[in-house]
């Protein structure tokens, strides 16, 4: 099954973003972080654009487009700010909760039809948040979510709105192209912003810095392992299962890498917080 060997490298190439993110946003401010990386693959999203055929930018898929590209650019802002000043194994598991906003917001606007089953994979990627930011101090359990944490809900909210973006401009598009467009407007965006009307000077010496060229290899492997998979299989919900597994990945990766604590309680609440994606995504 040539599907789940992509489907894997995928998901392996997206794990290593997060902790490159966090990494990077330690040297550069987070504009950077998001338009560097993007226009460094400025060449292939190009060219996969002019191989898939370019986007008409006409009627709603504009409209659908720059809903796009505003909620994606805010949520690319704040999960980089997240990882910057909070615990990876902390963020990137929160940012499940996408799934479940996804799952209410395609039966309000995607007319998708309600599966009571999917319901189990809520309650589980829920229970998995919680249990991650449990505590116990004098004999009494509380909750305790960090600043990182919150932005990352609500991240997962904004992603959850751009994926009902992303469903309807590709019903007048193409998967990859409208994807490729995407990412490459991002990064003109942000890169107008944060040049020429905040007026930051161009980071000329860490353009191209090590990190910088793997951060935009790497996403550029994760996005054409994650479509090749798709293109092999019946059923694309198994890519999108099988990626999932970058949550264990990012907490293992967070206490090897970056000693953070309470590791046991992190990988049981992934755990149960990756089987509750995999309900709703498989259901």
């Amino acid at each position: 099954m040539p599907w789940f060997y992509f489907a894997v490298l995928s998901a392996l190439a997206n794990s290593i973003i997060s902790p490159l993110k966090k990494d990077l946003s330690k040297k550069v401010d987070s504009l950077e972080v998001l338009w560097m990386p993007n226009l460094l693959s400025a060449p292939i999203y190009i060219a996969l654009i002019l191989w898939q055929g370019l986007p008409s930018f006409t009627g709603n898929f504009l409209w659908y487009f720059l809903f796009t590209v505003i909620i994606e650019s805010i949520a690319g802002l704040l999960i980089i700010y997240a990882l910057k000043i909070d615990e990876l194994s902390a963020v990137v598991p929160m940012l499940s909760l996408a799934t479940v906003f996804s799952f209410f917001l395609n039966i309000f606007f995607l007319n998708s039809p309600f599966q009571t089953f999917g319901l189990i994979g809520v309650l589980l990627v829920i229970s998995g948040s919680l249990i991650a930011h449990a505590k116990i101090k004098k004999n009494r359990l509380y909750l305790k979510f960090s600043l990182g944490s919150v932005l990352a809900i609500v991240v997962s909210i904004l992603w959850a709105f751009g994926t009902i973006g992303i469903v309807l401009g590709i019903k007048s598009s193409n998967l990859l192209g409208f994807i490729s467009a995407l990412n490459l407007v991002i990064g003109v965006v942000i890169f107008l912003v944060d040049i020429v009307i905040l007026g930051n000077p161009f980071p000329k010496k860490q353009m191209f810095k090590a990190d910088n060229i793997w951060l935009a290899t790497l996403s550029i492997v994760s996005w054409i392992a994650e479509f090749t998979a798709i293109s092999l299989i019946a059923q694309p919900a198994y890519v999108s299962a099988v990626k999932r597994l970058d949550i264990i990945l990012d907490i293992i990766y967070g206490r090897v890498l970056l000693k953070e604590v309470d590791f046991i309680q992190k990988i049981v609440a992934g755990t149960i917080t990756v089987a509750g994606v995999l309900i709703i995504i498989l259901m």
